[in-house]
């Protein structure tokens, strides 16, 4: 752990990259959940690096392995952000975001169509057949289904198309779905979304 921390030089998605590679060279569950437990103690208790190791040993050992009580990233979220310089989190970890009001409730909605590009990790930003990294500029929408789950929509926009608290009828796979927008970021920091999110996430371009 010394090593992820000395490398990164502070930065939060080195450390996370580092951790991804770290572990997915791991083929022992236990010596994933000891590199979690390790985690914990150089970054703290609540953080997406030491989660990184513990996921890897669930992975591994299946319900053979348990998670730790004490590990739960999604506990304190803003835990996850303490460290994090406020231009690079989510829009909803930050002082003014662009949520919906009477300036913009009126314009037209009509239904947009998506593309869909597979999921995305976004701790390393790898796709099927893409790297957001590759080509980091835009920005990530985070939406929430109807179902509750979440999905991304990239743009190349230097900001979100739309408003937090915007509902907007989308069509994808000859299927239309009603969703509502409840975050977004700058591309480059896409893994800042994974205390909030998950790691694993559909996400979409605009068609």
């Amino acid at each position: 752990m010394e090593s992820i921390r000395d490398k990164s030089y502070g930065d939060y998605m080195t450390q996370l990259t580092y951790a991804y590679n770290m572990a997915t060279a791991i083929i022992e569950p236990g010596k994933a959940m000891a590199r979690g437990y390790a985690a914990q103690e150089i970054f703290g208790e609540h953080t997406a690096v030491a989660q990184i190791f513990f996921e890897r040993g669930y992975d591994l050992g299946g319900k053979d392995v348990k998670p730790a009580p004490s590990v739960n990233p999604f506990e304190d979220i803003d835990a996850e952000y303490v460290n994090i310089p406020m231009e690079e989190r989510p829009a909803s970890k930050q002082p003014n975001p662009r949520i919906l009001d009477d300036k913009v409730i009126n314009r037209k909605t009509a239904s947009s169509n998506l593309l869909s590009l597979g999921k995305i990790n976004t701790i390393n930003g790898s796709g099927p057949q893409f790297n957001l990294y590759d080509n980091p500029n835009g920005t990530i929408e985070v939406w929430k289904t109807d179902t509750g789950t979440f999905r991304l929509i990239y743009t190349s926009n230097y900001e979100s198309v739309y408003y937090i608290d915007e509902e907007r009828k989308f069509k994808t796979e000859d299927k239309t779905y009603n969703w509502v927008m409840v975050d977004y970021i700058e591309a480059k920091f896409i893994a800042n979304l994974a205390p909030l999110y998950g790691k694993s996430i559909s996400i979409y371009c605009y068609d």
